[in-house]
């Protein structure tokens, strides 16, 4: 996982994280963790992108911005 890059569908901003989050086909709502991302951009909610996963927590990945995502 870590270093991995993975396609991200933002679902919004968290003021308290200072990142955006989302998930990727891999992680249902409501039941597994969410992807925390930081971006040089806004990233609207909806919006596709690739991150790649620099930190691996309990519940939760962290990553970057790395491009576009592709839609498949």
């Amino acid at each position: 996982v870590l270093g991995s890059v993975r396609e991200i569908l933002c679902e919004g901003f968290d003021p308290q994280a200072q990142m955006f989050y989302g998930r990727s086909y891999a992680e249902s709502p409501d039941i597994d963790g969410r992807v925390f991302f930081s971006a040089p951009r806004r990233v609207r909610e909806g919006e596709l992108v690739r991150v790649e996963v620099s930190e691996v927590l309990d519940y939760d990945l962290v990553g970057k911005f790395i491009g576009e995502g592709e839609p498949q």
